[in-house]
């Protein structure tokens, strides 16, 4: 990945990037712990958020919240280019102390309604607004350009997601692939495994993971030890302990959730929790 542009502080990111020759293998399943607009430049794929996959069309934005899992799948060696922004909500508190502008990542179904297109925000170029997202200058004025042109984006967003519950326009995932992806994050705490989700879906083992894997591009069990990782680490990163946080997440083996945390992350959890 070539990075064209780059900024992080602790609350907000953005980074332009170009894969001239893309491949499969750089494009993992992940989440994060921060919201994400994706602004989709050029480049030929799917991309698929929580079971749904969306096509990837010129000048499409894609949303995320915290959490929600994502993958882009190449579908050729086209260069794949994009603009994303990564931010907490703590970046937007002093202009939005109530969160009305992260409501339109919030209050929807996950893997639904992730994609706006450029020509839907009528009276605002946004692709302006994101090559106005990188400049020159000291850490505070790169900070600035940020925040200041994607508010305008965020506002516009709020304002077009109203629209869409109003007119019923939706982005849906397949029935069955819906249902069991809101049934895996209601029960993430529970006792989980093939043969509960079988016997609730009246489908067999292997009807499922075929499914899961063909709607997500991985497995049901990967999709559950990522989802129960980032769901404890927020838990451990807000204050709960490691041991309590893991069970809270369905983790019955400390050692075997420490082994999981330390691959994943890269750091244990204690360590985690002392940086907190």
């Amino acid at each position: 990945m070539a990075i064209v542009y780059e900024f992080n502080s602790n609350t907000i990111g953005f980074h332009h990037s170009i894969d001239k020759i893309p491949s499969e293998d750089q494009f993992k399943m992940h989440a994060h712990d921060e919201y994400e607009l994706l602004y989709f430049v050029s480049g030929n794929g799917k991309f698929t958020i929580e079971g749904n996959t969306y096509e990837l069309k010129k000048d499409s934005i894609f949303l995320m919240r915290p959490a929600e899992i994502h993958k882009i799948s190449i579908l050729s060696d086209t260069p794949y280019e994009r603009m994303v922004v990564h931010f907490k909500k703590e970046a937007l508190l002093n202009i939005d102390p109530t969160g009305i502008l992260t409501k339109v990542f919030d209050e929807r179904q996950m893997g639904e309604d992730n994609v706006y297109f450029l020509n839907e925000f009528e009276g605002l170029d946004v692709r302006k607004l994101f090559y106005a997202m990188k400049t020159d200058g000291e850490t505070v004025k790169k900070h600035l350009a940020i925040i200041s042109n994607l508010m305008p984006v965020l506002y516009k967003l709020e304002s077009m997601s109203k629209e869409r519950k109003t007119t019923h326009i939706s982005n849906k995932r397949n029935d069955v692939l819906g249902e069991l992806v809101n049934f895996i994050n209601r029960h993430l705490s529970d006792n989980l495994s093939l043969e509960i989700l079988s016997n609730h879906f009246y489908l067999s083992k292997s009807q499922l993971n075929r499914i899961f894997k063909v709607g997500t591009g991985t497995s049901i069990w990967e999709y559950i030890l990522l989802k129960r990782l980032m769901g404890a680490r927020n838990l451990i990163k807000s204050g709960v302990g490691v041991v309590k946080a893991s069970q809270q997440f369905g983790f019955s083996d400390y050692s075997a959730f420490y082994r999981a945390y330390k691959k994943h992350y890269n750091i244990s959890p204690k360590s985690d929790f002392k940086m907190q």
